[in-house]
């Protein structure tokens, strides 16, 4: 199956505005100085498949993403334009797709205070 929806929130550092993937297999980055937009490849459990992210949320130089489907929270540096993850772990590491009440894990990322926050869907 195709999906259009290739990114699923966005969030700005400095003068670049970093898309979560969602459908895709890399993080989207647009600089707003130069009006270029580039890819950066998501890798380990998020190097394929859909429903990765919903959101993103900009703390300093990192941006995070919420996991949709992901056992993960997506991490972008956009120091060095290099993406990561860290696993998630109890309630959220036990989800499985497919059962109506886990379907989606988290519906947005926002930053509050120099900290990351996921909002459960």
């Amino acid at each position: 199956m195709t999906y259009t929806e290739k990114y699923n929130g966005a969030a700005a550092v400095g003068a670049l505005v970093v898309f979560a993937p969602h459908h895709q297999d890399n993080v989207g980055v647009l600089d707003t100085n130069t009006n270029v937009f580039s890819t950066v490849s998501t890798t380990g459990d998020a190097a394929s498949g859909n429903f990765k992210y919903n959101g993103a949320a900009a703390v300093g130089n990192m941006v995070y993403f919420a996991p949709s489907r992901q056992n993960n929270v997506g991490i972008f540096n956009t120091t060095d334009n290099t993406f990561s993850t860290v696993a998630t772990t109890g309630v959220a590491a036990e989800m499985e797709y497919g059962k109506p009440k886990y379907d989606v894990k988290y519906g947005e990322a926002v930053a509050v205070v120099g900290r990351c926050r996921l909002t459960p869907c």
